[in-house]
């Protein structure tokens, strides 16, 4: 009886997935931002745990969350590669490497290439890898399209042969470009927020921060780039402003731009409202379940589009009196996650997909037929 190759390819990925004992590289899995790591972090830990053997490459902002004995050797820098090009925090996202320095990436030798879509790095490996199995994952909900990180992310969705997006909405914005085959997963941080937010504990962290359980929160979330040398100026005085209101106020920087008293969820986990001007926590708050707004001042450097505005899923203020207005107001908040219709499960699926062509291209194309 004779066995087809469509039979046994599918035998031979479920053998894998069974018993990934794995052969050494995997996965090369590259990021860069907050953004990107954060999603990444939750899936690596479950690889890690599962014995799945990878290679993590950190730069810029990644580098300074994904610390040094986070996955052991797993965790590799440009440095670690003899790369002599500095890629830290203040380094901007179009810039790329050297083709002699891609060449020393290229020794790394992965099945499957992961990357993040905050830099041009990042396209760079998926064009230095075309003959692998290559994804992009797109970490964010929405982008402006009249930001350079939307066609950063243009950029290296048009060369990934996979893309994994948050949300449905999420792909349509790149359809035009995206070639390859699209995955709704979810966003893997998320989960991880929630997780993370139940485990903390609330009165230490008020302790910390010297706040009292009587007054609500606001959380101003900051972050970094075109629009802030408005908006930084506005939210230190927002948080005298705030508190002669009555309130207790958390300013969360960007990772990149400063320190914090606290993580962004202990901040969350204490705070009952969230106001950023183009943050994607706004959004990750208001799906958690918090009072989210963005603040948008009337100032030609302040433009900005989101989806979450456009769908009227999380309302826009200009000033700061509209900003303590919609605060006190009695209105229900919207069930973002449901609006989104946000797959469940994130991470266990994202892993699956991985696991699933690490299997496919560990097997062997040396098949014998029987009759």
């Amino acid at each position: 009886m004779k066995i087809f190759y469509a039979l046994f390819a599918f035998c031979c990925v479920l053998t894998q997935l069974s018993a990934l004992d794995v052969e050494k590289n995997n996965l090369l899995c590259v990021l860069y931002d907050a953004g990107d790591t954060g999603i990444m972090v939750p899936v690596l830990e479950r690889l890690d745990k599962e014995g799945i053997d990878f290679h993590v490459l950190v730069m810029a902002t990644a580098e300074t969350i994904v610390k040094p004995g986070m996955f052991g050797k797993k965790r590799i820098t440009l440095k670690d590669l003899g790369i002599g090009t500095v890629v830290d925090t203040t380094t901007a996202r179009t810039m790329g490497l050297a083709s002699s320095e891609m060449k020393k990436v290229n020794k790394l030798n992965p099945s499957v290439v992961l990357v993040g879509t905050a830099s041009k790095i990042q396209q760079q490996v998926l064009k230095e890898y075309s003959d692998r199995v290559t994804v992009a994952f797109v970490d964010n909900f929405s982008y402006d399209p009249c930001q350079e990180a939307f066609a950063t992310v243009e950029d290296v969705v048009s060369v990934a042969k996979n893309v994994l997006y948050p949300s449905d909405q999420t792909r349509m914005l790149f359809e035009k470009v995206a070639k390859g085959a699209s995955y709704i997963v979810g966003k893997p941080s998320l989960e991880k927020w929630q997780q993370d937010i139940e485990a903390v504990d609330q009165q230490e962290v008020l302790q910390h921060l010297g706040f009292n359980e009587e007054q609500p929160i606001v959380t101003l979330i900051g972050g970094y780039g075109p629009g802030y040398e408005v908006i930084d100026p506005l939210f230190d005085s927002f948080v005298d402003f705030f508190r002669k209101e009555g309130f207790q106020v958390i300013r969360q920087h960007h990772p990149k731009v400063a320190p914090n008293k606290v993580k962004v969820t202990e901040a969350l986990a204490v705070s009952q409202y969230a106001v950023g001007y183009n943050s994607s926590v706004v959004l990750d708050a208001a799906i958690l379940g918090k009072k989210s707004l963005f603040f948008i001042p009337d100032d030609p450097r302040t433009s900005f589009r989101h989806l979450a505005i456009a769908k009227g899923f999380i309302p826009k203020v200009t000033t700061y009196d509209e900003l303590v207005k919609y605060i006190r107001s009695e209105g229900v908040c919207l069930d973002v996650r449901k609006a989104l219709n946000l797959p469940e499960h994130s991470t266990e699926r994202v892993v699956n997909l991985l696991e699933m062509w690490i299997a496919m291209t560990n097997c062997t194309t040396d098949v014998v037929v029987y009759e």
